[in-house]
């Protein structure tokens, strides 16, 4: 329930049972969370019986304003933002979380509603796509450092999270072929499998050579696709070349496992030469149709061709747009059969949509 404007609330229609009632200023966030009968956890509190025979109970509380932490956020001792910080109170039921906040883009943030007491902080950041996990000072809570927090009273306190010491030391390194012969310049896309992003990326040396260093742990797919559009985009799988097959979904790829200090090398990537699709489009009395999204869609999987069911790194090629004339080239593209699909964006008051294809 909630409060009116004079302080007051009702909680009705309750079956009988026991309950235990909590107030939290979950608007503002001035004041510290209140236990009925002035505990300081949920556990603590005292349960309440109702009973079907149960008249109006006077339940009050009185909330106190709460202190405040600002400070700057760091990772290893590396500034950060896109990152959420949880603070633990510690009470005789142990630590109790108390208050999560959002941390603004330049780094900062700021804690308030946090009743007296003693404070440890977890969190967690967003990075290239990954996640980390910390705790101020320490690996874990039971080791992390103390915040000494006091009701009306604002501390400082930059936070700097600590991360496990082999936590970036994982390598993965391979060598980028073409009928066995080493290619410069491909670029080297470690993706996690977790969440389809791209962490990371490089590009393979004059000996065909590439290294990826620091990645979290986590399962990843290895992308080689070349710039220049002549060798066709492939997966890495330790079944190749034995299948005398490269793969060309992520489906059909090997994930490589990091896990602290790992160290995966003999990673290689093999491409073949690239083919590509070119045309013109034109609208229905002949004119260039301009801006149209052109997309080449593997065509082994009918069901699942058609828009919206094409994300790049999987089941298409990127976008191609037709120029003045109408035209458009799809470079890159591994020997297959493909589908090809016109889409042009038109907004109205409904969003974004794809009327044409």
């Amino acid at each position: 329930g909630q409060t009116t404007d004079t302080g007051y609330y009702l909680l009705d229609s309750l079956a009988p049972g026991y309950y235990k009632i909590a107030f939290s200023d979950s608007e503002k966030h001035l004041y510290s969370d209140q236990y009925y009968k002035e505990a300081d956890s949920l556990m603590a509190a005292q349960p309440l019986a109702i009973t079907r025979d149960t008249r109006p109970t006077m339940v009050n509380a009185t909330m106190h304003m709460g202190g405040r932490v600002v400070g700057k956020l760091r990772l290893a001792g590396e500034e950060v933002s896109a990152a959420q910080l949880w603070f633990y109170q510690q009470t005789t039921d142990g630590w109790q979380e108390r208050g999560f906040v959002a941390v603004a883009a330049n780094g900062f943030y700021t804690a308030t509603g946090l009743a007296t007491g003693v404070y440890r902080v977890k969190g967690e950041v967003q990075l290239d796509g990954a996640l980390y996990q910390g705790y101020h000072g320490g690996l874990t809570l039971a080791s992390a450092i103390d915040l000494k927090v006091t009701a009306g009273a604002t501390l400082t306190q930059d936070l700097d999270l600590e991360v496990a010491p082999d936590l970036f030391a994982s390598v993965i390194s391979g060598t980028v072929r073409s009928a066995e012969q080493p290619l410069v310049g491909i670029q080297v896309e470690a993706i996690s499998a977790s969440n389809s992003h791209v962490i990371v990326y490089t590009t393979s040396d004059q000996q065909g050579r590439y290294q990826i260093a620091g990645l979290p742990n986590d399962h990843y797919y290895l992308r080689f696709s070349d710039p220049a559009g002549i060798y066709a985009f492939s997966w890495y799988s330790d079944q190749w070349p034995a299948t005398n097959k490269p793969p060309l979904r992520k489906e059909d790829a090997t994930s490589v496992r990091i896990e602290g200090a790992t160290i995966a090398s003999g990673i290689d990537g093999t491409l073949v030469g690239a083919g590509a699709i070119q045309g013109q489009v034109r609208g229905p009395t002949g004119t260039p149709a301009i801006g149209f999204q052109v997309y080449a869609f593997a065509a082994d999987d009918p069901a699942k061709w058609l828009w919206p069911s094409c994300y790049a790194v999987e089941r298409c090629v990127p976008t191609s747009v037709t120029d003045q004339q109408g035209r458009y080239q799809i470079v890159g593209l591994p020997p297959g059969r493909y589908h090809v699909g016109f889409f042009r964006e038109v907004y109205d008051q409904y969003g974004w949509y794809y009327p044409h294809g």
